[in-house]
């Protein structure tokens, strides 16, 4: 929070976050909303980085840097294509390894899942084995029954009933036998008596009962045999069913023995495979193409990936520069996060191919027959009459000659030109002669007002009474910034129009395209009087003479004109 409160107070009181001063001008060229827009999206997205910045125009132009970009660019394209493969293969060989040692679990895991159904299979066998124990037992103990029908003891008890209800019955006959005596009647002499006539009656019912007890007697003695057998077939079907069911155990204990003679061989096959999947893991992990080796492939590639991405991004960003030097306008085409770290910097050399193929085709688009204007101006013409200085008007020299002369002679004094602020003569402190001229002063604009002029080159031609074509020590630079680097300074080593070029074209049979630009190319030029808001109305060219008072004195005294040769543009 300290952090903050500090920043939002900078931001406030017109600092940077760190504290600096924060200096922008008045009238800023305005935010991009595309760009705020994809940097915005860019931010969002995350992993995205920050594009170089590139401060300088670049010495060459924009079709050649585009070329090489390019080329870059299609390298880094397969530099992603490289990495998207690598990537690829480490998943696929972390993949492997991973199946793999699942493989090895899983067939331990099997040969455990294995002797675990043995171990159930052995418990089966205790438990079929108790089984056919106890179906032996019962059919040992029925058939025993069976064979044995009715024991001794059974027989015995039957005998002894039929034998006492036998008795029984004998006993109820000498009931009978005592109820017909009792109907004889008593005779005694001539006279009888004492018969009972019931008694008659009495013997049959007691025999009738005979009878019915020698049926009873009859149907008990079946009844009871007839039990017997009917427990002697019930004896029967139990020690034939124990029978059956000692043959079923029997037929599971074999098929059990089947099964355990299965899951042995299981557990061999998956011991096995156990093996044969512990070896592939082995060589999986010691072979040199191993995941391993990716891992150091992609890390050694995501090393040189980056480091080219920033290069082919400084060099894109190059080809930008030079591009809005050339179009003369702020457009942005390369946007934040074409690199994004999230996804290993993937599809980035397609995000910058993509703005380079933007920038060709506003390049294309941008261009234009334009008008080639050569103008040149004699500086003696233009200051004949105006230099001026803090002495009387009558001291003041008239012609450019006498101000080079006045300028060796009191290196004290320095001249201005009347009505051309940015113009004047002076010699430094370190014995050079410098003479300044607006280019806007120039009155180059002429005809071409409400037009933008931009030059090609500027020459210099020194006419002397000495010749043109001696050794010349001089340097035309100029103040403006923005140029392209070593564009802002040129070296005048003839006085024929001068360009300080070997060759007057720059090497390039068209300068317009050649690879680098010319010495103050692009320069804009604005019309007399301008309003210092616009392009160029500052501009000042110095021509700068060294070692005036030495070597090239007689040179500068004998010089009677410095003409100053133009090539610009008019769009």
């Amino acid at each position: 929070w300290e952090a903050l409160r500090i920043r939002l107070y900078n931001l406030r009181h017109n600092l940077t976050l760190d504290g600096q001063p924060l200096n922008l001008p008045l009238y800023a060229a305005p935010a991009d909303p595309k760009a705020l827009w994809a940097d915005a999206v860019a931010a969002e997205a995350g992993g995205a980085n920050a594009l170089p910045t590139i401060d300088n125009v670049p010495a060459l132009r924009f079709i050649p840097l585009m070329e090489g970009a390019r080329t870059m660019a299609s390298q880094l394209i397969q530099f992603g294509s490289t990495m998207q493969n690598i990537l690829e293969r480490q998943d696929a060989e972390a993949l492997a390894e991973l199946l793999n040692t699942q493989g090895v679990e899983l067939a331990d895991s099997s040969v455990k899942l294995q002797q675990q159904t043995l171990n159930e299979l052995a418990a089966e066998r205790e438990v079929l084995t108790a089984s056919y124990a106890t179906a032996s037992l019962r059919y040992s103990h029925y058939h025993r029954l069976y064979e044995e029908d009715i024991n001794g003891r059974e027989k015995q008890v039957l005998n002894m009933s039929t034998s006492s209800q036998t008795i029984r019955a004998a006993a109820k006959g000498l009931h009978m036998a005592a109820s017909f005596a009792d109907a004889v009647p008593n005779i005694f002499g001539l006279a009888n008596g004492g018969g009972r006539w019931g008694a008659a009656f009495n013997a049959l019912a007691i025999c009738t009962s005979l009878a019915s007890d020698g049926l009873d007697i009859a149907s008990w003695r079946i009844g009871q045999e007839e039990m017997y057998r009917r427990r002697r077939q019930d004896w029967e079907i139990q020690y034939k069913a124990a029978e059956q069911e000692m043959k079923v155990i029997q037929a599971q204990l074999d098929a059990l023995a089947v099964r355990e003679t299965s899951a042995n061989m299981q557990i061999a096959h998956m011991q096995t495979q156990s093996a044969h999947a512990q070896a592939q893991l082995e060589l999986l992990r010691g072979k040199f193409t191993g995941k391993k080796m990716y891992s150091w492939l992609r890390s050694r590639l995501a090393t040189i990936f980056y480091t080219y991405y920033d290069l082919t991004a400084s060099r894109c960003m190059m080809a930008q520069k030079a591009l809005q030097w050339e179009m003369g306008d702020n457009t942005r085409y390369l946007r934040t996060g074409t690199w994004n770290g999230a996804w290993a910097g993937l599809l980035c050399g397609e995000g910058l191919m993509l703005a380079l193929g933007q920038m060709e085709n506003a390049w294309v688009k941008w261009q234009k027959r334009e008008l080639e204007v050569t103008r040149t101006v004699s500086l003696a013409q233009l200051f004949e009459g105006r230099f001026t200085s803090g002495k009387t008007q009558g001291d003041n020299p008239k012609t450019l000659n006498e101000a080079l002369k006045r300028l060796i002679e009191d290196s004290g004094v320095s001249f201005g030109v009347d009505k051309f602020p940015l113009s004047k003569l002076e010699m430094a402190t370190t014995g050079d002669l410098a003479v300044h001229f607006g280019l806007s002063e120039l009155g180059l604009a002429g005809d071409f007002n409400r037009k933008v002029r931009r030059v090609r080159s500027i020459a210099v031609s020194l006419p002397a009474l000495l010749g043109p074509y001696q050794n010349v020590r001089a340097r035309l630079r100029t103040d403006a910034r923005g140029l392209p680097h070593g564009c802002e300074e040129t070296v005048i080593s003839h006085g024929m129009q001068d360009k300080g070029l070997f060759s007057p074209d720059g090497g390039d049979s068209h300068p317009r395209w050649g690879a680098q630009w010319l010495p103050f190319e692009g320069l804009h030029i604005a019309e007399v009087n301008a309003d210092e808001k616009q392009p160029g109305a500052k501009t000042v060219m110095t021509l700068s003479f060294a070692d005036a008072k030495g070597d090239q004195q007689a040179l500068l005294e004998s010089l009677r004109d410095i003409i100053v040769h133009v090539q610009f543009t008019v769009r």
